[in-house]
């Protein structure tokens, strides 16, 4: 491996390892709201409230204590999940182009964890959907909940299993124990975001961006430790140089269009709907 093939695989390794931080900080608290909500932690306020005609998930905020059942219920998520899912799909488009051999490696030995990933995924955005038509609030909010903690831990024993070299065999109590662990700092988080708690927040925020860079820190040269090297899984220099004017054109839009999404987002819910529905003839 050139100079030139080691710097450039160097750098896509580091923003490899950006753009899953970035994912992890946007979506996080949402998917440890959901599993709070699974645990009845949540605040009183957050009884099943009847949402406006259109309306999905609000804060909590701005959902009042219901005296009804129907509509959805108050949980206090942005609602942006499939916004922030862009940074997990744009992490797999990453390794699959720069690293195709350890895209490989993972998909093949980690088939069960990853589709229980993308089923989790597919259930919360379900409970979403589901919320947002005021149809069986039960049933929308177990969507949620359960899709958030199926993606949750799918997501520590994908990291648990690539960390500890447990690839093919994934199975195993360092993979388990990092399966929880995350799943504990969605919780963490969660449980800040939810009760306003920004310094906790941002503090949790904190210890998770120092964890990480210890992590890829020690991951460094290897990208599997025990299995692929940086360099032994980079693509060709000419592969990783089109990549990065890809990405550099790339990632401006996206972070501009998610800061626009969240300021959107963070609007009083009366900001958007100041008047009254007209009573019917």
């Amino acid at each position: 491996m050139n100079e030139l093939h080691a710097f450039l695989a160097t750098v896509w390794f580091v923003l490899l390892g950006l753009v899953l931080a970035l994912y992890v900080m946007l979506d996080g608290f949402e998917l440890g709201v959901g599993i709070l909500s699974l645990l009845n932690l949540l605040p009183k306020t957050l009884t099943p409230t009847p949402l406006p005609e259109g309306e999905g998930l609000r804060t909590a905020a701005s959902c009042p204590p219901s005296t009804s059942g129907r509509g959805g219920w108050g949980v206090r998520v942005t609602g942006l999940n499939r916004l922030n899912e862009i940074w997990l799909l744009l992490a797999g488009m990453i390794m699959l182009g720069a690293f195709p051999p350890a895209f490989a490696l993972i998909a093949s030995s980690l088939r069960l964890p990853l589709a229980l990933l993308l089923a989790g995924l597919l259930l919360r955005r379900a409970g979403v959907i589901a919320n947002r038509h005021q149809r069986k609030p039960g049933l929308a909010h177990g969507l949620y909940g359960w899709g958030s903690l199926l993606a949750a831990i799918a997501q520590g024993l994908v990291l648990g299993a690539v960390c500890c070299g447990g690839l093919p065999a994934w199975v195993s109590p360092a993979s388990c124990l990092i399966g929880v662990g995350v799943v504990l700092f969605y919780l963490l988080l969660g449980v800040c975001y939810q009760h306003g708690r920004r310094s906790l927040l941002f503090a949790g925020l904190g210890l998770f961006l120092l964890a990480f860079s210890a992590l890829a820190t020690w991951l460094y040269p290897d990208i599997i430790p025990g299995r692929l090297a940086l360099g032994e899984a980079a693509a060709s220099n000419q592969t990783l140089l089109s990549m990065i004017l890809g990405i550099s054109l790339l990632l401006p839009v996206i972070l501009a269009y998610n800061g626009f999404q969240y300021l959107l987002s963070s609007k009083p819910s009366g900001q958007h709907d100041n008047h009254k529905t007209p009573p019917a003839a």
